[in-house]
């Protein structure tokens, strides 16, 4: 029996087309990033059960976006314009978000 890895498909959701012998599979996958999405959306959870304070609508709500004011919602979502800005809220540290400064190579 022999097991080839085809192609993975998607980034979050995704799967893995293999080959056993001469049957195609697709199979699901857990990606890096899909373990990054959920680690974020537990210690969010948990944070914020615990008190937390720090946490904008987005983060509350389990979307992926980093990078956003503290202050954002869901309606009305603010860019963070320095890496201070961004660590205020829980969501965008949790994997070491970092803003850069276009074109200067600083962290802004």
């Amino acid at each position: 029996m022999e097991i080839l890895v085809y192609k993975l498909f998607g980034n979050t959701n995704t799967t893995a087309r293999i080959v056993v012998e001469i049957r195609v599979y697709d199979i699901p996958v857990l990606t890096g990033n899909s373990l990054k999405h959920w680690h974020s959306v537990y210690l969010a959870e948990v944070y914020i059960t615990l008190g937390g304070k720090h946490a904008n609508e987005l983060c509350k709500a389990g979307i992926g976006l980093r990078g956003y004011k503290l202050e954002s919602t869901l309606d009305d979502t603010k860019a963070a314009t320095s890496e201070n800005e961004a660590i205020e809220n829980v969501c965008n540290d949790i994997h070491g978000f970092l803003i850069t400064i276009k074109g200067q190579g600083k962290i802004g």
